[in-house]
């Protein structure tokens, strides 16, 4: 007997299924697995299929196009891999699969999962802010570089020293910069600068490209935490431009290969020969500057002394000039006085009732020529303008337009029939002319397309098809 519905929860396929998504995605929301790849199929919408396998099992995998545009290799079958997915359930189906958010080589995905580890925990002390990178010298007189004593690295880098500063000293720190015995050479040789802080004024520490794995002494914590801890400032030129280590995200300064960063800690003599002689030229002519002005101004205070007989002088025109001031504003004030009176005795004569009147009649005069030159101009216009409605209203007469030989249809429902869709065979209607009505029926129904016909114009004034 089948169990009771009353008894127990019943689930359709849907819901269980979307619970066991629910349980699959929070369970299993982000992990890392390797394996093969097989059944690869790279869709035209762009988007990636594949089953990823060992030597046991299987298991279907998607990676959309919005993350496989991120990979930066081109997978192909049997390759080995290390994916970052989300486990989920394909609802349609009831297939479990991958959704694949990142994929790398299984060679170098083990070195980035613990470059990224590292990276993040660094991050988070706070080794690589800003605040704590310390300021290159200006002036180094003695530099001290780690990197391999043979190859091209301490070549280029000694060959731009000689060539844009030859007075800095050089000690070259030797150590294996990739293999075994890297890191514990490189921790070797930062003990050394650590026991002779003054001895150095800056480090370059260095060597060239090479792959993740060439280049992972430098992705090591405790390199990190001596690059950190150096009492001098470092600068740092690991790999290529495009590669990044842990010791370039902790150095003080990082260049992108060993001859910028022989370059950046130099100075190059041409540059400063310039520069001193533009402070030299540029300090002659401040002197020279400053001299001109102090004697300028010494001249000034000197001519500017009084006199007694120049003072006396001064005061005399200063007192002839209050005088002849003092006499022009009296009678300017006065002629001003007079012109005030004039005008209010003006604006008293305009205000007397004569005067108003006498104004007021001469606008209504104006005002009447006005109006009778403006009726003389528009009465003709009107009574044109009203003959021109006059016969528009007569020519949109609905007789009139009968009259010329038009003719209106209408249905039993008197309702105006202006198509031949409005009828049908044997149908009755109304014909409406100029002088009376008619009835009719209709015979036939043809369209003007079906026949060809068009309007032609009769003698009498009507018009046909």
């Amino acid at each position: 007997m089948p169990p009771s519905s009353k008894s127990i929860h019943i689930l359709s396929v849907n819901a269980f299924i979307q619970s066991a998504k629910g349980l699959l995605e929070t369970s299993f929301s982000h992990v890392w697995i390797s394996g093969e790849i097989s059944n690869l199929t790279q869709h035209t919408s762009g988007h990636w299929y594949f089953h990823l396998k060992d030597q046991q099992a299987q298991i279907r995998c998607a990676m959309f196009k919005g993350q496989n545009r991120h990979v930066n290799f081109e997978p192909k079958h049997g390759q080995q891999i290390i994916i970052r997915a989300k486990a989920t359930l394909y609802s349609a189906k009831g297939d479990f699969q991958l959704l694949v958010q990142t994929m790398e080589p299984a060679g170098e995905g083990a070195l980035q999962q613990a470059f990224d580890q590292l990276k993040k925990k660094l991050l988070a002390e706070g080794l690589f802010e800003a605040q704590y990178k310390k300021k290159l010298p200006t002036f180094p007189k003695n530099l001290a570089v780690i990197t391999s004593p043979s190859g091209a690295v301490i070549q280029d880098i000694c060959s731009v020293l000689k060539r844009r500063c030859p007075f800095i000293q050089i000690t070259i720190l030797p150590a294996n910069v990739q293999g075994k015995e890297a890191i514990s050479d490189l921790l070797k040789q930062f003990t050394l600068v650590h026991q002779m802080p003054h001895h150095f004024d800056a480090l370059i520490i260095a060597r060239g490209g090479g792959s993740l794995e060439d280049l992972q002494a430098f992705n090591d914590e405790k390199i990190a935490r001596a690059i950190a801890a150096c009492p001098i400032p470092i600068i740092s030129s690991i790999g290529h431009e495009t590669d990044t280590t842990i010791a370039d995200l902790v150095a003080d300064y990082r260049a992108a290969t060993p001859s910028v960063a022989a370059e950046i800690i130099s100075l190059n003599q041409l540059d400063w020969m310039k520069t001193l002689q533009t402070y030299q030229h540029q300090l002659k002519q401040c002197m020279k500057y400053k001299y001109q002005k102090v004697q300028s101004i010494f001249d000034i205070l000197y001519k500017s002394l009084p006199r007694p007989m120049d003072m006396l002088r001064e005061r005399t025109q200063q007192l002839d000039h209050f005088t002849l001031q003092l006499t022009h504003g009296y009678y300017q004030q006065l002629a001003l006085y007079r012109e005030k009176i004039q005008m209010r005795t003006h604006q008293l004569q305009k205000l007397t009732p004569v005067h108003t009147l006498q104004q007021s009649h001469l606008m209504l005069k104006h005002t009447i020529q006005s109006l009778l030159r403006t009726t003389d101009h528009l009465l003709p216009q009107y009574q044109q303008t009203l003959t021109n409605y006059t016969q528009r209203l007569q020519d949109y007469n609905p007789l009139n337009i009968l009259k010329r030989g038009y003719s209106v249809l209408q249905n039993e429902q008197k309702k105006i029939i202006s198509s031949h869709n409005q009828v049908k065979i044997n149908q009755t209607i109304a014909i409406q002319v100029a002088d009376g009505s008619l009835s009719a029926k209709i015979i036939n129904i043809q369209t003007n397309e079906s026949v060809g016909y068009r309007w032609r114009d009769h003698s009498n004034g009507s018009r046909s098809l």
